[in-house]
């Protein structure tokens, strides 16, 4: 028979596994369960935050000593996932070589572009909150369905152990 801690800790591993799916589904449905994300204002390749999928890639789910943690190692994924709003900063650097098109004598061509220093500047970021991890009403019931799920198995367990038990002392 299980203890409470073992009861504890396949109700964190299930909860682990079915909200981690269900997070990640949130990139394939472009939307915080039935909240669609705001769409960008130009159209880019890629979808919806899974230009390389680094971001959805990052996401890992750990059970600790007081519950489940959901975390990410992108510096930006909690500006996504909450939305952000200020100044960014953008150190001076060197940009490569590369080839562009531009206007040469009233037409375009491709033109070779030398490496150049670029100078730091800053500007002002305005990122619309896309939510893909965090508290949600269909989230609560996962965890209620697993929950009671597992405490009603373990006390069935409990009963049949108790009934075992009256079963011997009362053969004796």
């Amino acid at each position: 028979m299980r203890t409470g801690d073992e009861v504890r800790r396949d109700i964190l591993s299930e909860m682990r596994v079915k909200l981690f799916e269900e997070f990640h589904r949130n990139f394939t449905r472009k939307a915080f369960f039935d909240k669609p994300w705001k769409p960008r204002r130009i159209e880019r390749r890629g979808s919806l935050l899974l230009v390389s999928g680094k971001l959805r890639r990052s996401l890992k789910a750990t059970v600790t000593h007081d519950g489940l943690r959901i975390s990410s190692s992108m510096p930006y994924a909690s500006a996504h996932n909450e939305g952000y709003e200020g100044n960014v900063s953008v150190r001076a650097h060197t940009r490569g070589a590369y080839k562009a098109r531009r206007r040469v004598k009233g037409r375009m061509r491709r033109v070779d572009v030398r490496a150049h220093t670029v100078s730091s500047y800053t500007y002002k970021m305005s990122l619309p909150e896309r939510r893909f991890v965090g508290d949600h009403p269909e989230v609560r019931r996962m965890v209620t369905d697993i929950v009671s799920r597992h405490l009603e198995q373990w006390g069935q367990e409990l009963a049949a152990k108790m009934q075992r038990h009256a079963r011997s002392t009362n053969n004796r």
